[in-house]
């Protein structure tokens, strides 16, 4: 059986052991996303163990959000999973760096690292950002939206031309370019955006 997302998420969010376990066998080898996960996390430097790791929490993550309702179809499940291991891999991560930072072979001065309060201030601004710029996009058309989403988890042009149907990689990067003026426009339109675009510049 082939699922579509909504089939998916029912199967998932049902009561019904057999079902959630048909839909996860379905998701783990047969819908594509495990060899688009694995790419992805290669491309942001993920080592082939790391990404397997990574993949099998991100399924733990994906079911418990299903079944919890916090998954509300404003993206596909993919685009949606896909963040999830995003967001794993770069939590990760934070062990060896510090806000994107190498401290190692004396690359950060001690003089250049920011207080906790600097820090704690930062990533709340970082969350606030993620929340504003997923609400503005949400407001954005269809395509637009899941250019845009496609876009910022790294996927090449060539997928994204893919995803929507291009004839080529021009016509999607003509699209993600008109998309990111339309969400420029509602930025410049939004007062919170605009305060927080203050504050970090």
């Amino acid at each position: 059986m082939k699922y579509d997302d909504k089939q998916f998420t029912q199967a998932v969010a049902s009561g019904n052991e057999k079902a959630k376990n048909a839909a996860l066998k379905w998701f783990c080898r047969k819908s594509g996303i495990r060899g688009m996960a694995t790419q992805f996390l290669a491309r942001q430097g993920a080592s082939a163990t790391d990404a397997d790791e990574i993949f099998q929490e991100a399924l733990i993550v994906l079911f418990n959000n299903i079944q919890k309702g916090q998954f509300r179809g404003e993206s596909s499940i993919s685009t949606y999973f896909i963040s999830i291991c995003k967001r794993l891999y770069w939590k990760s991560r934070k062990k060896n760096d510090y806000l994107g930072l190498s401290v190692e072979d004396g690359l950060l001065p001690d003089e250049e690292i920011p207080s906790r309060e600097e820090v704690i201030m930062k990533q709340e601004i970082r969350k606030e950002i993620s929340s504003l710029v997923g609400q503005l996009i949400g407001k954005l058309g269809g395509k637009c939206r899941v250019a845009l989403e496609l876009y910022m988890l790294s996927y090449p042009m060539e997928r994204i031309a893919q995803d929507l149907n291009y004839a080529n990689t021009q016509s999607a990067k003509d699209r993600v370019r008109r998309c990111r003026e339309q969400l420029r426009g509602l930025v410049l339109e939004n007062p919170r955006a605009m305060q927080i675009v203050n504050l970090v510049l």
